[in-house]
């Protein structure tokens, strides 16, 4: 967890893929945090998928979510960040399908010990 002027934000490494992944949730509005994908670039002709303990969760086109830069992938905060963050609280791990040189690859993110600074990044807590 980062603090920074009163803001915090908790990132996590994930494990897999071909090049370092971050999975990184940031204050957004209210309870819903902000979600960046970090490790680009990304195909934006493909799918980002979340599956929480084997259960699919979401998934969306890269192209929505910022991929055209070839930057990070970037879920504004509304209700399915709200819901997603919920759920990895109560998860124990995280596969992130992501679009890369035009394949989908699965990177994997323990989800132990990461539920209390997630907590913290929802509430607002320091």
């Amino acid at each position: 967890m980062i603090c920074e002027s009163g803001r915090c934000s908790t990132y996590q490494y994930g494990r897999g893929g071909s090049k370092p992944t971050i999975l990184r949730f940031q204050p957004g509005v209210e309870q819903a945090p902000q979600i960046q994908i970090e490790g680009g670039p990304f195909t934006p002709s493909g799918v980002v998928r979340f599956t929480i303990d084997g259960e699919r969760i979401s998934e969306g086109k890269a192209s929505i979510l910022g991929a055209e830069s070839g930057g990070d992938l970037v879920l504004e905060p509304d209700d399915v960040t709200y819901g997603l963050a919920r759920q990895m609280q109560a998860g124990r791990f995280l596969e992130l399908a992501v679009p890369r040189s035009g394949a989908s690859e699965t990177v994997e993110f323990d989800l132990h010990g990461f539920t209390e600074a997630l907590r913290r990044v929802i509430v607002g807590e320091r």
